[in-house]
């Protein structure tokens, strides 16, 4: 049975429905070749890109005499045609006009070419390309896409960039909470610090921004700088939501010594002898590190990571 000529019965899939309705967007890039003749002669776009049964909706099968699943060689007989004797005119018209533009042809095969790309050879990803809607490629992919970020970390970070995390502010204009006050900027000033970075924070569009464009590279500073940006951003998100939802009493300084502990410990695993990497590692000890004395900020650090660690396998609700 070929492809286009499947019909969709009721009790089909959902999924087998829904490939059923995809036949009609691949048929314009899948041109025909016609050669021995071993596709079907009613329903497959031989002709033109059209199929008999699309270009002759009113002519009958059964009337002419040649059954569904008839190959176009079924037809063809010692080099020329071999229809049935027409029924009416429409059928008379569709022998006449494959009889002049078409013929077999015995020492080469059947092909068909994908015409969505250059080679006309398919491929899932040419398919997939032309099914799903093109949009502008955006910068930041790159930041939080990359090897070595954290996916949970990655995640968050691109429900903030489409602005889809229930944030405070969003959250005092739908009336859930009535405070607004923010330890985010005071938070991000000292990662910015460690990462040397020696400028103020700027608003939320224009760090996006900024770290889109200066953290490309492979170098160890732009990685860890990958690193500590989607840390900042999961970690406080989650730190609101204690707060807000589960009321717990979470200071800013508790926060930058999770955000200190989780970006050390993967500067720790991609550790080097360069300059570089001991200067950075140098600045998260001093810089972040200056929050909390270095043994209370260890203790939090082990009691919010093992509270993390049992609110995610006891599988208690996160709001995002």
């Amino acid at each position: 049975m070929s492809l286009w000529g499947i019909t969709k019965p009721l009790s089909a899939s959902l999924n087998w429905r829904n490939l059923i309705k995809l036949r009609d967007e691949f048929k314009q890039g899948m041109v025909y070749n016609l050669g021995k003749g071993e596709i079907s002669f009613w329903h497959d776009p031989w002709i033109e890109g059209k199929a008999l049964v699309e270009l002759y909706p009113s002519a009958c099968i059964s009337d002419a005499d040649i059954p569904k699943n008839t190959r176009v060689k079924d037809v063809w007989r010692r080099g020329n045609w071999n229809f049935p004797d027409p029924f009416d005119e429409v059928t008379e018209g569709m022998w006449n006009m494959i009889a002049e533009k078409h013929s077999i042809q015995a020492d080469r095969e059947d092909s068909i070419s994908w015409n969505f790309i250059k080679n006309r050879m398919f491929t899932i990803k040419s398919a997939m390309n032309h099914i799903r809607p093109q949009f502008d490629e955006v910068s930041w992919w790159k930041v939080m896409w990359r090897t070595g970020c954290v996916p949970r970390h990655s995640f968050i970070a691109w429900l903030a960039v489409k602005n889809k995390l229930r944030t405070r502010d969003k959250l005092k204009r739908w009336g859930t909470i009535d405070i607004d006050d923010c330890m985010t900027g005071s938070i991000f000033k000292k990662v910015l610090r460690a990462c040397l970075i020696n400028r103020e924070v700027a608003n939320w569009r224009r760090e996006w921004s900024w770290f889109s464009r200066k953290t490309m590279g492979k170098s160890i500073l732009a990685k860890i700088r990958r690193i500590a940006f989607m840390c900042v951003i999961y970690n406080i998100w989650r730190a609101r939501n204690m707060i807000i939802f589960e009321k717990e009493d979470i200071t800013e300084a508790m926060v930058t010594a999770i955000i200190r502990q989780e970006v050390m410990l993967k500067m720790f695993s991609r550790r080097s002898k360069s300059l570089m990497f001991y200067q950075l590692y140098q600045n998260w000890q001093r810089v972040v590190g200056n929050s909390l004395q270095t043994s209370a900020s260890d203790k939090l650090c082990t009691i919010m990571t093992t509270w993390k660690q049992l609110k995610w396998v006891m599988g208690s609700p996160v709001p995002l």
